[in-house]
């Protein structure tokens, strides 16, 4: 039996996600943004055995739950 592994996102470029988020970027931006920085630091590639280096569309709200918890989202 076959099992998809779930392949996390890079954290360099979580971190750098969050760090736009904190500066109140729109999201749309934020995945345009990390796609270009992304690019800068490991080329076209799309991940590696570890990570993978593209913010898939579901993982904003991982991001918006941490911002939540560190207190970064303004209500």
């Amino acid at each position: 039996m076959s099992k998809n592994l779930i392949i996390s996102l890079h954290p360099d470029l979580r971190n750098h996600a969050l760090c736009l988020l904190h500066d109140l970027v729109p999201i749309g931006w934020v995945r345009l943004l990390c796609h270009a920085w992304a690019k800068e630091q490991w080329g076209n590639s799309a991940g590696n055995a570890q990570y993978h280096f593209i913010l898939k569309k579901y993982e904003s709200t991982s991001l918006y739950c941490t911002l939540h918890h560190e207190g970064g989202i303004p209500e």
